[in-house]
């Protein structure tokens, strides 16, 4: 097993919406992926995507957000997803 992390894509949005890490907008197919572009190519978010043989089984997604206090930036935990049949294997961990 080869896990590779990468950077998500803004094509990579079939994928993390059946891994169930990016909600889809029921009304309109459009609007969610509009709204998936425009989170990956957001600068204070970032998406990574953990590959297996290049078959994504992961992906965690970080927000950033300026904090005067700590002289840069602090950044919160999203969203981390695993493919069920891959936890407990510390692909999360990684």
């Amino acid at each position: 097993m080869e896990i590779r992390i990468r950077r998500g894509r803004r094509t990579d949005y079939d994928v993390l919406h059946e891994l169930g890490g990016w909600p889809g907008v029921e009304s309109s197919a459009a609007r969610s992926m509009r709204l998936f572009r425009r989170v990956v190519s957001d600068l204070a978010y970032d998406l990574y995507v953990a590959e297996d043989d290049g078959q994504a089984i992961g992906m965690v997604a970080v927000s950033y957000v300026r904090a005067l206090r700590l002289g840069g930036q602090r950044a919160t935990l999203e969203d981390l997803v695993v493919r069920a049949d891959r936890r407990g294997k510390g692909i999360g961990r990684r």
